[in-house]
């Protein structure tokens, strides 16, 4: 233990407090205040250099040790702060001087020590510190004895100066002890001992002994455990730890505290103790049957090895079979052993496992486990399939049992090309498994049966048995078409019959092949070597839809010994039920509203068919026909090439046999559209009795009349005139009649159609009375397409938003607002372009309302006008 060195500090007011720096248990820095006197316990050789840090003075010793006086510099002007070094019986002043990168060159200046009443004896050291080497024989380094040289301190000045444990002895005047004898300074024997505790300890206990002064209370804290006694009279004390009161694991240091009859208290280190009562953890990780494992085979490879956790370095012993591994638990406290194969042997066998850990202090844990062993996989063989390993065409039609002998119990898998066939070893120790005809192969040649098993341990076996197979009669099983694929998917269709239908196979050499389709003709076949053909005349092949005609092959070879085989054909030459609807749009005429919403063309045809639809300007849908044959396609305005015309198509229809049909190809299907809707209706006047309208005056009509309609408070929508107007030339006069006027603020719509059904409609709402406010949220007006709202005959209020003028206008999604100053209009998000329109004779400004492209054009002679 590096021992510390003794300090005192005298403040400002005169107090002085002592302690110990630099050394085992004890700080490396003092720290310092205003006007302090600070004296060490070291001679001038002990120390290196003085070193200035900031506001804090290091003293740096010979060896390598620095002690930090801290704040030493921090003091104002008139208190700075006072070094002094003291030992045998001097003491000396430091005066430090700067020499630059904070080195310090340091003076010394003897200090006056002169009896009890000198305030420089408060300071002085009667030793010093050794570092380098002893003086003499002087071996009081770190723990200086401290004594003013006339007395004075007493047993509590000895104790604040750290001298506790030194036996050293100071009397005199009215200081300390009884009766003015000497004060008895306390001790703890062997202080550097260190003694180690484990559960290897017989009876362990620890111990801690010293002297003091008779009555002394001393208590000794150890780890977590206090225990306190007294010391006996003949001067001498011992506090015992076992049992209950014993510490809990850990590298201890045993502190004491006494405080003697007259109340000076003293701290003193103890003895070191390392206790450690706790037995080493052991477990198995891997390798035993504890943890489900068995060495099989492919472990067994590279020997058996046994894995597990534990206290890292510990030392580890697994003892199994007589034979014995060791190894230590690594820092990430795991550990592994391995046996060699000349250690333990293969086979199949179980065997008892002792594994002791052993930690540093010699503490042990033992535990034991079971090794298991199955380095033997299943044997497999085969017996003779068919009792010949030979499978021949009556072997072939009733399948075939493969059968052979392996462990009783044992799973095996037998295979046979992609076919696997699970069964179990019987006790007898055989197994056998069964092959369908369909899971054989048919013709000539080789084939190979495996079987394969995993034991319980892991250990993989498995064996193979060739046999010969021979299942050919009349070889007609290749009649099959030619490759060019006429009936590759059973269905002959008008293209693929055409020429004839050709139909080839093979045969045994020298046989005579004869063909029959349906009850058609029989038809020979030419025969080269192995290979025969027929073509069947495109004449002989049904016209019409014929599902499942045989085809029958019949083969006669040289011996007279006869094979057939039939197979079904169908024949589908033609695409059916295919129609188209004659009238697009229901009347032939497409409108701007059916063009927006989509508009179909539709007819039937054979369900699953593909339909394509060709417009004659390229637009193009393709739609497969549902279950029930129907089929329609929708074409939107995109498809049509300008707003009016129009336009001529073709319907191409392909069946699931392949066969193509045209509708219309000669552009004889047509229809026309129309996306010009007329303008919106213009109210030139009208005329009143001052409740209600009477008539009203309009310009032309792009059609024969405009439609006058009501839509009331509740949604209703009444038609109030649907009738030839009267001519007044440049303008158009419709008169409601006595039972027909319509009360003032009544939402009246007029509407224009053209002859593609096209409608522009105007709301007009009259009030000469009282201001009007509009609701476009009004039921019935969505009927409408609402190109223009009249305001000019009330004073009224309208606000507009984007999802209104989206819902109440035509696919255009522009309205005109006319009105006048007296108007009030708010149109919620409006963007002015900057763009004019004149319409009746007057401005009007064009403005966007959304993202989506709706317009509003509104009459400059509203000026009340909100955006």
């Amino acid at each position: 233990m590096v021992k510390s060195v003794d300090f005192a500090v005298r403040d400002y007011a005169g107090g002085v407090s002592r302690g110990m720096v630099a050394g085992d248990g004890a700080s490396d820095f003092i720290q310092v205040g205003a006007g302090d006197e600070i004296s060490l316990n070291l001679r001038k050789y002990n120390i290196l250099k003085y070193v200035r840090e900031g506001d804090d003075l290091q003293i740096v010793l010979v060896d390598g040790r620095v002690i930090t006086l801290s704040g030493y510099y921090s003091a104002p002007e008139g208190q700075e702060a006072q070094l002094y070094i003291s030992a045998d019986n001097e003491i000396s002043a430091v005066t430090l001087e700067d020499g630059g990168d904070g080195v310090l060159f340091a003076q010394y200046g003897a200090v006056e020590v002169i009896g009890k009443w000198s305030p420089n004896d408060q300071l002085a050291f009667m030793g010093g510190e050794d570092i380098l080497a002893p003086i003499g024989d002087d071996d009081t380094t770190g723990m200086a004895a401290f004594a003013p040289l006339i007395g004075g301190l007493g047993t509590a000045g000895l104790a604040g100066a750290g001298l506790v444990g030194l036996g050293v002895l100071t009397g005199g005047g009215d200081g300390g002890g009884s009766g003015g004898a000497p004060a008895i300074i306390p001790t703890v024997d062997e202080p550097d001992a260190d003694y180690t505790l484990t559960t290897n300890t017989e009876d362990p206990a620890a111990i801690v002994t010293g002297t003091g002064e008779a009555g002394s209370t001393v208590t000794v804290t150890l780890g977590d455990q206090t225990a306190e006694t007294t010391v006996d009279e003949d001067g001498t004390w011992e506090v015992t730890f076992e049992d209950d009161t014993f510490p809990s694991d850990g590298d201890l240091t045993a502190i004491v505290d006494v405080v003697a009859p007259d109340g000076t208290e003293y701290t003193l280190d103890g003895p070191d103790f390392l206790i450690d009562m706790t037995p080493p953890e052991v477990a198995v990780t891997e390798g035993t049957q504890s943890v489900g494992d068995i060495e099989n085979l492919v472990d067994y490879a590279d020997g058996i090895s046994i894995s597990g956790t534990g206290e890292a370095g510990a030392a580890i012993s697994v003892e199994v079979g007589g034979q014995t591994a060791t190894t230590v638990v690594g820092e990430n406290g795991t550990w592994t052993v391995t046996f060699t194969q000349d250690e333990l042997p293969g086979g199949t066998y179980t065997e008892g496992m002792v594994i002791t850990a052993t930690d540093v202090n010699g503490n042990v844990t033992t535990i034991t486990d079971t090794l298991v062993v199955d380095t033997e996989p299943h044997p497999i063989t085969f017996d003779a399939v068919t009792g010949d390993d030979m499978i021949n065409n009556a072997d072939w039609q009733g399948g075939v049992t493969v059968t052979g002998t392996s462990t009783p119990g044992a799973t095996l898998q037998i295979g046979l090309g992609t076919v696997t066939v699970t069964t179990l070893v019987g006790a007898d120790g055989t197994w056998s498994a069964y092959f369908s005809e369909s899971q054989l192969p048919t013709g000539e040649g080789d084939l190979t049966f495996t079987a394969s098993t995993v034991d319980g341990a892991g250990n993989a076996s498995s064996a193979s048995h060739t046999v010969a197979y021979d299942t050919v009669v009349e070889d007609l099983s290749h009649a099959t078409t030619t490759p060019n694929a006429q009936i590759a998917d059973g269905i002959v269709n008008a293209a693929e019959g055409a020429g004839g239908l050709v139909v080839t196979g093979t045969v045994e050499a020298g046989s005579v092949v004869s063909v029959q389709l349906g009850n058609g003709a029989v038809l020979p076949a030419s025969v080269t070597g192995g290979t025969w053909t027929v073509t069947i005349p495109a004449g002989m092949l049904p016209t019409t839809e014929v599902a499942g005609m045989a085809l029958t092959v019949s083969a006669t070879d040289a011996n007279g010994n006869v094979a057939t085989q039939s197979s079904m054909v169908d024949f589908d030459p033609v695409v059916r039920n295919f129609t188209v609807t004659p009238l697009v749009a229901g009347d032939n005429i497409v409108n701007a509203n059916e063009a927006a919403a989509g508009f179909e063309i539709s007819g039937t045809v054979e369900a699953g068919s593909q339909v394509v639809v060709r417009l004659a300007n390229g637009a193009e849908q393709v739609v497969t026909a549902g279950a029930d044959g129907l089929w329609s396609v929708s074409f939107d305005q995109s498809a049509l090439s300008g707003l009016t015309g129009s336009m001529t198509y073709t319907v191409t229809a392909t069946d699931l046999a392949g066969n193509v049909a045209v509708l219309n190809d000669n552009s004889s299907q047509s229809f026309t559209f129309d996306l010009d809707a007329p303008d919106a209706p213009i109210i030139t006047d009208k005329t009143d009795d001052g409740s209600s309208t009477r008539a009203i005056y309009t310009s032309d009509s792009e059609g024969d009349h405009f439609t006058v309609s009501t839509v009331g408070a509740d949604g209703t929508v009444s038609t109030v005139l649907d009738s030839d107007p009267i001519s007044l030339g440049s303008e158009d006069l419709y008169d409601f009649g006595s039972g027909g006027r319509v009360p003032n603020g009544e939402y009246l719509v007029v509407t224009d159609a053209d002859a593609a059904g096209n409608t522009a409609s105007t709301l007009l709402v009259v009030d000469g009375n009282s201001d009007v406010t509009i609701d476009l949220g009004r039921d019935g007006l969505e009927q409408f397409d609402l190109a223009a709202i009249d305001l000019s005959y009330a004073e009224a209020t309208l606000t507009i938003t984007e999802e209104q003028l989206l819902a109440l206008t035509g696919p255009d999604n522009t309205m005109i607002i006319s009105g006048d100053a007296n108007d009030n209009v708010t149109a919620l998000g409006a963007q002015d372009t900057g763009q004019d329109a004149v319409i009746n004779g007057q401005t009007h400004s064009i403005y966007t309302l959304g993202d989506d492209g709706a317009s509003l054009i509104i009459d400059d002679q509203i000026t009340h006008l909100t955006i």
